[in-house]
């Protein structure tokens, strides 16, 4: 667990932008751009690479390059990122996606709650603003990742990987990313983790982005990520099925996935080695949930006296 920062989120509090260098240059270049125009005052912006940008604007003064070790995988990206940020706030952008003047205000708005975790922008259309591309992403109980666009079927879990805000103090309770779960998996990990250690998702209604092409989001969304799902049945299992956990119990829910894994041919060994990683993991979670009540419970009785 990282060390927890300061979550007084006043009107000066400060904002960390995150901008990984992937993808196309010239949508790389807008999204900064938009960044450097739009940032408020006393806030931070990260550029994390992996060695292949220069600087070609001179912007050292302004930027702060952080160099990931591994070669062009958002994950890793985002564990170099995270681990640099200062501000009470992480508002992490992928290429192509622009900011418009007062966004600042529409996020630290949704984060008036102590309890949100994580907040979802709209992202819209640049030639077409009543467009709605993504509104966040859900995860169904198969594990399946999806993004929902302009009509809000199901309970959005976080923010899409494209445009995304985060309490930092909610993240310190998140270790390291593995960066074997595959890129579009990022968004997903980071909302059922906080969903499990008892934060929620706000979505921002008047906070909007735009985004030229939405290739790189309806290909996102069509992506097959069979193993990252199978990883969060495993590892998020309570949240994805909360009223049959309600039903049965978690002992009994993890032996019924034996069972199915049996069935459908993963095999004895394999179905144990997931079930005993993913108790510890599910045990560390519960872990830092009943740390993370404590502590809440001993500052409202400061507060009281």
């Amino acid at each position: 667990m990282r060390s927890l920062r300061n979550s007084d989120l006043t009107l000066m509090s400060q904002f960390t932008v995150v901008i990984p260098f992937i993808g196309p240059a010239p949508a790389f270049d807008d999204t900064l751009a938009s960044v450097l125009r739009s940032r408020p005052t006393n806030s931070q912006v990260i550029v994390v690479h992996d060695g292949t940008y220069s600087d070609p604007y001179q912007l050292g003064n302004e930027v702060d390059f952080v160099r990931a070790s591994k070669s062009n995988r958002l994950i890793a990206f985002w564990n170099a990122a995270i681990a640099r940020t200062v501000g009470n706030l992480v508002v992490f952008l992928r290429p192509g996606v622009e900011l418009d003047e007062g966004w600042d205000a529409e996020c630290r708005e949704a984060f008036a709650d102590a309890n949100t975790g994580c907040v979802s922008p709209k992202v819209i259309r640049a030639d077409k603003a009543c467009r709605v591309l993504a509104q966040g992403i859900v995860v169904d109980k198969f594990g399946t990742r999806k993004i929902s666009g302009g009509r809000v079927a199901d309970e959005i879990i976080g923010p899409t990987s494209f445009a995304a805000a985060y309490r930092t103090d909610a993240l310190g309770w998140i270790d390291e990313i593995d960066s074997n779960w595959q890129d579009e998996y990022l968004d997903a990990y980071l909302a059922l983790a906080l969903n499990r250690i008892g934060y929620r998702c706000e979505l921002a209604e008047n906070w909007l982005v735009a985004i030229d092409s939405i290739n790189d989001i309806s290909e996102s969304n069509q992506a097959p990520h069979g193993f990252s799902a199978a990883r969060a049945v495993n590892h998020f299992g309570q949240p994805l099925n909360r009223s049959l956990v309600k039903a049965i119990g978690t002992d009994l829910l993890f032996a019924l996935r034996g069972i199915w894994r049996l069935q459908h041919g993963f095999g004895r060994l394999s179905s144990t080695r997931f079930s005993a990683t993913d108790r510890r993991f599910a045990a560390r979670l519960n872990e830092l949930r009943a740390q993370r009540e404590s502590i809440a419970a001993e500052q409202a009785t400061r507060r009281a006296a």
